[in-house]
C-alpha cells in the first residue's frame, strides 16, 4: 500500500544540469483569486479562477550556483526517482536571486540559495512528465574555515587587494529585478522577462585590539572586493560602495569580542582615478556574470 515519501531521494535537474550536494527544494503554486459581491450573492464574496503563478528556491552545498539571476532555465525537480520514473514537477523558470554564504568562525560547509519564479505552466506527476536524472556528482565539500575578504581601496583605486582583519562571516547576494506580466498570449499564467542586476555584501569581523574598526573603510567609500572560496579562489566585485559599518560597540557586562560588520552594494561604474569605469562580477572560475 502506497504511504507517505520521504526527500531522501529528492534532486533537480536544471535546464539539463543536475543541481550537485542539493540540500533541500521547495515549491508554492498560488492563484490569484478574482473576488466579486454583487446583487446576486446573497451578501458573500463570490471567487472565480485567477491567474496563476509559482515560485521557489533550492539549497545546495557548494560556492557557485549554476544559474544566476535573470536566467531562464527548464526547472525538473523530483521527490524520488530516476529519469522517466522521477516523481515530482517541472516547469519554465527564471533565476531570481541567489546567495553564496561563508562562515569562517563557524566552519560550515560553503553553501548557496537559490530562488526562482514562474516562467510558464507547471507540471505535476511521474513517468511521462519529468526527466530528471540522479545527482552522480563527486561530493567536494568546502568548509568555510580557511577562507578571508580582501579590500582594495578605490580613492585612488589600488589594484593590490589586503585582508581585511579578523572576518568572521561573508555572504554575497545577486539578483535580478525580473518583470512579472500576463497577457492575452500567456492563458492566465504568469510569466517574467529578466530585469536589472544587483549585488550586495555583508561582512561580520572583529575589532582590533590596537586600532578598533579604524581599519575599515567608511560609508560612501568605493571598494574593490575579493571574497574567497578557497585559498586561492574568490568571487571578485569591482567596484562597490560602503553603505553601512554597523554593530560597533562594546559589551561591557558579557566583555564578548567587540564586533562589527560591513554592508556593501555593486556600483556598475565607478569614477577610478579621473576615469568612469565600468566594473563587473567574476565568479572564482574567473567568468563574468556580469556584465
Amino acid at each position: 500500500m502506497a504511504g507517505p515519501l520521504s526527500g531522501v531521494g529528492g534532486h533537480i535537474d536544471q535546464g539539463g544540469v543536475v543541481i550537485g550536494c542539493l540540500r533541500t527544494w521547495t515549491l508554492s503554486l498560488t492563484a490569484a483569486l478574482a473576488e466579486a459581491i454583487c446583487s446576486a450573492s446573497s451578501g458573500a464574496t463570490l471567487r472565480a479562477a485567477g491567474n496563476l503563478d509559482w515560485s521557489g528556491s533550492y539549497t545546495a552545498y557548494g560556492h557557485t550556483p549554476a544559474v544566476d539571476p535573470g536566467d531562464s532555465f527548464t526547472l525538473n525537480a523530483a521527490i524520488a526517482g530516476v529519469a522517466a520514473a522521477s516523481i515530482g514537477l517541472e516547469g519554465a523558470a527564471i533565476c531570481d536571486s541567489w546567495t553564496v554564504e561563508v562562515d569562517i568562525e563557524g566552519g560550515a560547509v560553503i553553501g548557496h540559495t537559490v530562488n526562482f519564479s514562474a516562467n510558464g505552466a507547471l507540471g505535476y506527476g511521474a513517468s511521462g512528465v519529468l526527466a530528471v536524472d540522479d545527482d552522480d556528482s563527486l561530493p567536494a565539500p568546502h568548509p568555510g574555515n580557511l577562507c578571508k575578504v580582501q579590500i582594495a581601496e578605490a580613492s585612488p583605486y589600488d589594484a593590490s587587494h589586503a585582508n581585511i582583519l579578523d572576518v568572521r562571516t561573508w555572504s554575497l547576494t545577486v539578483t535580478a529585478d525580473n518583470k512579472s506580466f500576463v497577457s492575452s498570449e500567456t492563458a492566465g499564467q504568469t510569466k517574467r522577462s529578466a530585469g536589472n542586476i544587483d549585488a550586495k555584501v555583508a561582512i561580520g569581523l572583529y575589532a582590533q585590539d590596537d586600532i578598533g574598526y579604524d581599519s575599515l573603510p567608511t560609508a560612501n567609500a568605493i571598494v574593490g572586493l575579493r571574497l574567497f572560496v578557497t585559498a586561492t579562489l574568490y568571487w571578485e566585485l569591482a567596484y562597490a560602495m560602503v553603505e553601512e559599518v554597523g554593530d560597533q560597540g562594546a559589551d561591557v557586562e558579557a566583555g564578548a569580542l567587540a564586533g562589527g560588520s560591513l554592508s556593501l552594494g555593486n556600483m556598475a561604474y565607478a569614477d577610478i582615478s579621473g576615469t568612469f569605469t565600468e566594473g563587473h562580477i567574476k565568479n572564482p572560475a574567473g567568468a563574468d556574470i556580469w556584465p
